[in-house]
């Protein structure tokens, strides 16, 4: 999962290189105007769908005004129809920022802390692995420097040489193998902790949170952050219905693979959504709309550790500045889904887009998530031209 994570610095690279040849040019007179926002998410949609790189994509982007814009290409699967604001997606990896926010919602609510020790909230089967001497806290989890390895290795090993394990890797990874895999993992002392992603990590915080809380994660942030927000097509564990109307998920190359399930670490990538509810919670965090758990969005947020180049981590946020503005993001993919999202307070901007196709040897993703930033920077730049 998020491979994307270890390609960031080629993609500014590259990025940087793309930006500079339509920065100026390509930016809307008229952020009002839908149809030359329209003209600019084509021109970097359409040649990964010529390449084929994507069955199906929707964006949706918070103008610098305020205007909700969603852009729909390709199709739900070979045979369905184009996909609309209200398909849903397995939106991967973007599920760590909602287990954050879940996190920040239980510290504010004084249900636990964020130097609390992970064992604490755990069953007794589940025994965590020191650092040396050191317990690792929720705060090492959130923000991926506890040490743990990018997946628990028994795990790794399965998706390593079983093909079905590969394209759905925690279907049948249960409580028992967790417990197994968290058994071999030796850490390292260290007097400050190095940050290294970890679905092992943000997975175990969700799994946490839920065993305090006394219920399972998908109830957990369906009662505690769904529901409450409106979220009403966004869930950990989708229904058999929700599952017939989601889209198709594709490898690289076009074959059509089946829905991811969870049985264990939900936290790290089990929740799926629609574009229309990600624009929904991303003006939330971007302060475009008003929200009871707005202080706990802005605790999330706060720069805490370095991360990697000149980007930091949040409580599972990424930040950096872009063009003068923070922006915060992350991206996010399963076997068959790519997503990422990118917002900015000053002023509120956001980006989402959702893809049907996921990243393997065939096609790493970085034109998808270059995509994504080209798009915020675009934002960024209408806006200054509108202050001006």
């Amino acid at each position: 999962m998020n491979r994307q994570c270890r390609l960031f610095l080629s993609i500014r690279l590259v990025a940087t290189i793309l930006l500079a040849l339509v920065a100026h040019s390509s930016v809307p007179a008229d952020d009002n105007d839908s149809t030359m926002w329209k003209v600019q998410v084509d021109r970097l949609v359409q040649p990964l769908m010529e390449m084929k790189k994507a069955v199906g994509m929707v964006v949706g982007i918070v103008t610098p005004e305020g205007k909700r814009e969603f852009f729909c290409y390709g199709a739900t699967n070979a045979d369905g129809p184009q996909p609309t604001p209200d398909t849903m997606f397995e939106i991967g990896s973007v599920s760590k920022p909602i287990t954050a926010l879940l996190l920040a919602i239980m510290i504010e609510n004084g249900e636990v802390k964020l130097d609390d020790l992970v064992q604490l909230h755990l069953p007794k089967e589940l025994m965590v692995p020191r650092r040396g001497k050191q317990e690792i806290t929720l705060f090492e989890l959130v923000t991926h420097t506890s040490g743990f390895p990018r997946n628990p290795p028994n795990q790794q090993r399965l998706v390593n040489t079983d093909e079905a394990i590969r394209l759905n890797p925690y279907g049948k990874y249960d409580a028992k193998q967790l417990a197994e895999g968290l058994a071999e993992i030796e850490l390292k002392e260290e007097s400050k902790p190095v940050f290294a992603y970890s679905n092992l990590g943000m997975g175990l915080l969700g799994d946490a949170l839920a065993h305090k809380a006394g219920m399972s994660y998908p109830e957990l942030v369906r009662t505690r952050i769904f529901e409450p927000l409106k979220l009403n097509d966004t869930t950990a564990s989708p229904t058999k219905f929700q599952r017939e109307g989601m889209a198709t998920g594709h490898t690289s190359k076009g074959t059509a693979l089946l829905p991811w399930t969870f049985e264990t670490l939900h936290g790290c990538g089990a929740i799926c959504s629609t574009p229309n509810d990600m624009l929904t919670l991303h003006e939330a965090w971007c302060g475009r709309t008003e929200t009871i758990f707005r202080k706990a969005m802005q605790a999330t947020q706060e720069k805490r550790y370095p991360a990697f180049a000149s980007t930091s981590v949040g409580l599972s946020w990424f930040v950096q500045e872009m063009d003068g503005r923070q922006v915060w993001w992350h991206n996010g993919g399963t076997t068959g889904f790519k997503m990422c999202n990118y917002f900015c307070e000053k002023p509120g901007l956001a980006v989402v887009i959702l893809c049907n196709t996921g990243s393997d040897a065939n096609d790493d993703g970085r034109d998808f998530y270059r995509m994504g930033e080209n798009l915020i920077r675009q934002l960024v730049e209408a806006r200054k031209k509108t202050d001006k």
